[in-house]
């Protein structure tokens, strides 16, 4: 089934991550390694570490062989190359350095799986124990997986485009420039103050700043830069007052609470942002259906709770938490008295004071 070959896929993938830690320096393979994910130093060590039989010991399919045995053949290495080209096309121009990786990570695990098994080491109860908390993470992970795949969520490209237009200003990575209006402002415990200086300010309103500065309001003046709905150091409502604006420049008077300020709106700048490419399309896409499938399964979940009778025994819960909270109660209980004591303690060996 292609569900089980996906599983597979990727659980190949990550064995072949870990393997690639074993591996000697080959050209890019530096390179190669960050790709994956991998942050071990790579040694430059030589190009095999394995000695090389001549090629009439071995049969052709037989790559590696341990003690005469195979332990790696041409035809896994075909299928780790291309499950590893699948998940990677662009590792194809690097075939010969990608497949001599793979050997080498092969070689070495299989060196390894022979210590292991030689030594014991995998009935250590230290080994049983981790190999079934992997074994049951594991089971979890292809739980969910195949959970998600029997409930599929869809996102059509124009969905895509839509959800671009309407969120991107929500997305920082989409913003080249946020645009808003660029606004000053002075504030003003009394209306008539706020009303004289406004008559002055459009009377002169590219001298707002200064006559504001000269005139004893410069501890009031703010310059809020480039407003948008985004700017959460201005007050909601001069801030919703500078939005609702049509017309550039334009000076008024806004009160919020018990302040009155004089606004000045001197032109509005519009924002800027990330073209609408495949990169930015496929990254929505794939934020789009992680949203769908965590609503999906949110649904699924409350269906599934009845279906099966799920309860949650709140008693229980809240015993917990008063058993914890009395816990923490009685550390901060042992702190107190016990800093009271060491006061007393010292206070008791203090050196009586003559007066």
């Amino acid at each position: 089934m292609k569900s089980a070959s996906m599983a597979g896929k990727s659980l190949s993938i990550s064995l072949l991550v870990v393997s690639l830690v074993f591996l000697p320096g080959c050209g890019p393979l530096d390179w190669l390694k960050k790709q994956f994910g991998t942050e071990k130093a790579v040694t430059a060590e030589s190009k095999t570490s394995s000695s090389t039989a001549p090629a009439g010991d071995m049969d052709a399919g037989v790559l590696v062989s341990m003690n005469g045995q195979p332990v790696v053949t041409l035809e896994m290495l075909d299928q780790n190359y291309a499950q590893v080209i699948e998940e990677r096309p662009d590792l194809a121009k690097l075939e010969g350095c990608v497949k001599e990786s793979l050997l080498q990570g092969l070689i070495r695990q299989a060196i390894v799986d022979r210590y292991v098994e030689e030594n014991n080491l995998q009935e250590s109860a230290a080994y049983v124990k981790d190999r079934d908390v992997m074994a049951e993470t594991c089971r979890k992970i292809l739980n969910v997986k195949y959970f998600k795949e029997a409930h599929p969520v869809t996102v059509k490209e124009s969905e895509v485009k839509d959800y671009y237009e309407a969120n991107k200003d929500t997305f920082p990575d989409l913003i080249l420039e946020r645009g808003g209006i660029e606004t000053m402002a002075v504030a003003f415990d009394k209306e008539s103050d706020a009303k004289a200086f406004l008559a002055k300010a459009k009377a002169a309103p590219k001298d707002f700043e200064k006559h504001a500065k000269e005139n004893g309001h410069k501890e009031k003046f703010r310059d809020y830069k480039h407003v948008n709905a985004r700017s959460p150091e201005v007050d909601p409502a001069i801030k919703n007052a500078i939005l609702e604006l049509k017309s550039f420049p334009e000076i008024k008077l806004v009160q919020a609470g018990n302040t009155y300020w004089v606004i000045n709106a001197v032109s509005k700048r519009e924002s800027k942002y990330r073209p609408f490419d495949e990169q930015v399309k496929e990254g929505l896409r794939q934020y789009m259906i992680q949203e769908r499938e965590a609503r999906v399964m949110d649904e699924e979940m409350t269906k599934l709770k009845d279906k099966y009778g799920v309860k949650v025994n709140a008693a229980a819960l809240n015993q917990t938490a008063q058993a914890q909270f009395n816990f923490e109660d009685a550390i901060q209980m042992m702190g107190a008295e016990q800093m009271a004591e060491a006061d007393a303690d010292a206070a008791a060996n203090q050196p009586a004071q003559v007066a």
